[in-house]
């Protein structure tokens, strides 16, 4: 998501599951310690993580190149708090949702699909039918 900002030759960009707050990751499966140290701590951490934030940047491929696919039971990446921030970020993409949770994708024939579309859509690669 940082590369699809940052390089305006990209062709397309395909994110897989992305985790786009690494900061609410670690604070949601944390033990959610209110002490007041660990919430300075997340503070400034979440100071510092804007930096490297896909939520920070812009995409510079046109919407007809971005594409997103994710786990509607996903418990990392949730779709929500996760992916639906970059969706709306990203200008609501092509996204697919498959049935499953953060490693589904790899076992899931509608996901090989999706990429594959990307691919042909994007101009790298031929429909091999």
């Amino acid at each position: 998501a940082l590369v699809a900002g940052l390089e305006p030759d990209l062709a397309c960009a395909i994110l897989g599951v992305p985790a786009v707050d690494l900061i609410d990751l670690i604070d949601h499966h944390s033990a959610r310690i209110r002490d007041p140290q660990y919430l300075r701590m997340l503070d400034l951490a979440r100071q510092v993580a804007v930096i490297v934030s896909p939520l920070s940047v812009t995409p510079e491929l046109p919407l007809d190149r971005r594409f997103i696919y994710a786990g509607l039971a996903d418990r990392l990446a949730h779709p929500r708090h996760q992916v639906g921030r970059l969706w709306e970020h990203w200008g609501r993409p092509e996204v697919l949702w498959y049935k499953g949770g953060h490693v589904a994708f790899a076992h899931n024939k509608g996901v090989g699909s999706f990429v594959r579309h990307a691919l042909e859509s994007s101009g790298l690669t031929t429909h091999a039918g």
